[in-house]
């Protein structure tokens, strides 16, 4: 074993191993192929960079010898969950650029997940981690101080000056070179940390890194040049956060997607409308996993630079989709954000396994206060009212407010204007059939704006819109002519479930059975489609050996109405399974409309994690 500086040494296997002296014992970073341990009695901990099987596959060797296993957040399921992993993982027909076949083919159970921004304390030593996607989507670095020298283990960010150890992994997608752009951001994040000594998992300890990872800079940037592609140059070029003034305390986060709106209070307090992406969220992998939809924080250093502001107090989103709301744990977790939630999707945000709907982001969040409809609440010295929204997702709502003497209302991804769009009006139909479009949300909002007549519209993916008669006059066209449309296409006059189709859901949508388990609660919701009251009758399709208590719920419903009648699912003692379907046969009116909802059942799954070995999401739906 190599001594690096006093209280770290380096190992060196499949990959460097390195040892730390912490005051408790030896920490680890990454777990090689198990070898060091022929030079370790029982190591405390280990901590891992990223994925690739080289730099872990000794971790269950490892964690055999009683070192806790803490590995990247938004990697978990390749550690935690491999047979899932791989389960999912296409193969056939496949563009998928990312190397995540060289995630582990044995599982580990970590200790813990090393989050974005946090600091962990193990053996003694406070370790920050910094998000540094590149080699892998979801992989990190980790800063530490040993001997007083700021200390950072880069992972596979860098090999040496200007080098790499291996540039594959860069191509995320199909012959791009968006992993490139990220290594850039990664590598900027690293050198702004000023470390006195970086350790990289390939390659010799570099004690000038600053040099080092300026010429690593450079020739990927010439690398990008010599592509010439416009999107990844600007991805490269990415120059920090930026806000657009809309009114005197309302800005526009430049780099978020969907689009941040804060408005500022005069006591100096931040309030956000929507917190997901940062852009360029185009150059992200196009395959969709957990890791290549990373959040990441955006706006609080231009919130500080412009306003003062280091954190932000509130955050209100207008719907329930992932480009909204995906960065909201982040706030929370590192600032204590309080989230007030309009209350047709707060129990999305709370539990979202129980949902089956588009764009859904799978961490549960605590939702501080539910905003009811057209109640008026008080944040600093603004009032804010929310109202009903749709026409894109049932799950919304508008947010109304005035700022600087202005009324302007927040509508989501209700409706915009793109010039894009072949229409002289250039308005843009946004309706989602999965997201439960309903074909008389459009009329219902456009009413509000010939009653109300907002100065300003902001949304979502468009630019802030100063409203004039003839957007409104557009507006309430548009709006007949969905539900005109949808009404001359659907069979309404005999049974009429609106646009979206959805006769019948089963709540939760993804449930599981904790080993020790044998049984689960679930209910099916039932929509009445014809003109009048009448008789449902629901049973549950199953796997053999399978059965419901009861076997069958009948009822009755009125016209138009849903109804939810429960049942206990019970399974074998022995059953093991992920993910396996079941559905709900219903019959409505005397009708027989088979088997139109269906759930993930998971029982006893040994693999299970929150995001890739048992459910997407856990919660509501385990036993």
């Amino acid at each position: 074993m190599e001594r690096i500086i006093s209280s770290i040494s380096r190992h060196t296997d499949t990959c460097n191993v390195y040892v730390i002296e912490g005051r408790d014992g030896a920490i680890l970073i990454h777990g090689g192929n198990g070898s060091v341990l022929r030079r370790l009695r029982r190591p405390l901990a280990c901590l891992n960079t990223h994925h690739f099987r080289p730099v872990v596959q000794g971790l269950p060797a490892v964690g055999a010898a009683g070192a806790e296993i803490y590995v990247p957040y938004w990697e978990q399921d390749m550690f935690a969950g491999t047979t899932a992993f791989w389960q999912e993982r296409q193969t056939w027909n496949n563009y998928d650029g990312r190397w995540d076949r060289f995630a582990p083919v044995s599982p580990v159970k970590p200790a813990g997940y090393l989050m974005d921004h946090d600091s962990v304390a193990i053996g003694g030593i406070d370790f920050h981690v910094i998000p540094s996607p590149g080699p892998t989507c979801g992989g990190i670095s980790l800063e530490c101080t040993v001997g007083g020298r700021r200390v950072v283990f880069s992972g596979d960010l860098i090999y040496g000056p200007g080098k790499v150890w291996n540039l594959a992994p860069s191509q995320w997608n199909y012959n791009d070179a968006l992993g490139a752009c990220h290594w850039l951001s990664s590598l900027r994040a690293v050198r702004d940390r000023a470390p006195a000594l970086v350790l990289p998992c390939h390659g010799e300890p570099m004690h000038e890194p600053q040099r080092a990872i300026t010429e690593l800079e450079d020739n990927l940037m010439e690398l990008l040049r010599r592509r010439g592609i416009p999107d990844e140059l600007a991805a490269a070029a990415y120059s920090g956060e930026e806000l657009s003034r809309i009114s005197e305390h309302l800005f526009l986060d430049v780099r978020s997607f969907a689009q941040t709106f804060y408005l500022i209070s005069e006591s100096g307090k931040a309030l956000a409308l929507d917190y997901g992406y940062r852009t360029p969220f185009a150059h992200k992998a196009q395959t969709i996993h957990f890791s290549t939809r990373r959040s990441e924080l955006h706006g609080i250093e231009a919130l500080r630079k412009t306003c003062g502001v280091d954190r932000i107090d509130t955050v209100i989103p207008t719907h329930s989709h992932d480009d909204h709301v995906s960065g909201i744990p982040l706030l929370q977790r590192l600032y204590g954000t309080r989230l007030w939630c309009p209350d047709m999707f707060a129990d999305i945000l709370e539990r979202p396994d129980r949902y089956n709907i588009q764009c859904i982001w799978p961490e549960p969040m605590h939702v501080d206060r539910r905003l009811r409809v057209g109640e008026p609440i008080r944040w600093e010295e603004y009032s804010i009212r929310i109202l009903p929204a749709g026409a894109h997702t049932s799950y919304s709502a508008m947010i109304e407010f005035e700022a600087d003497g202005k009324l302007v209302v927040h509508v989501g991804d209700q409706q915009g204007w793109a010039p894009a769009v072949m229409r002289e009006d250039d308005f843009y139909h946004n309706y989602v059939y999965q997201n439960r479009y309903r074909r008389g949300e459009l009329e219902r909002a456009a009413g509000y704006f010939r009653k109300r007549r907002p100065d300003t519209v902001i949304s979502g993916h468009w630019g802030a819109l100063g409203i004039e008669d003839a957007h409104i006059a557009v507006f309430e066209k548009a709006a007949r002519e969905q539900r005109e449309l949808h009404e001359a296409l659907l069979p309404v006059a005999e049974l009429d479930w609106d646009s979206d189709g959805v006769g019948a859901v089963i709540h939760p949508y993804r449930i599981e059975l904790l080993p020790g388990a044998d049984r689960a609660d679930f209910e099916v919701v039932v929509r009445n489609p014809f003109a009048g009251k009448v008789s449902v009758a629901v049973r549950a399709a199953l796997p053999e050996g399978w059965k419901t208590t009861p076997h069958e719920r009948r009822t009755a419903v009125e016209p138009g109405a849903s109804v939810s009648v429960s049942f206990s699912l019970h399974v074998p003692e022995s059953t093991v399974v992920r993910k396996q379907p079941i559905a709900a046969d219903v019959t409505i009116g005397g009708r027989p409309f088979g088997q139109i909802a269906e759930a993930l059942v998971t029982v006893h799954w040994p693999e299970a994690t929150n995001w890739g070995g048992g459910t997407w999401g856990g919660g509501e739906g385990r036993a």
